[in-house]
């Protein structure tokens, strides 16, 4: 469980999921940005990381 500060009431919950599927990029420059920074409230709880594989 993880608490948002000393003697915050109510612990932070996190839900996380896993795709897999083929994308098309429209716009490079927000991919690049997404790589780099994360998606998502939870990115400074090290969830909202981008993984990439060329397809089979």
């Amino acid at each position: 469980m993880v608490r948002r500060s000393e003697g915050a009431e109510k612990p932070v919950t996190l839900q996380t999921v896993t795709l897999e599927g083929m994308m098309q990029v429209t716009d490079p420059q927000l991919l690049r940005q997404a790589l780099t920074q994360g998606v998502g409230r939870a990115r400074g709880y090290g969830c909202g990381l981008i993984s990439l594989a060329a397809p089979r």
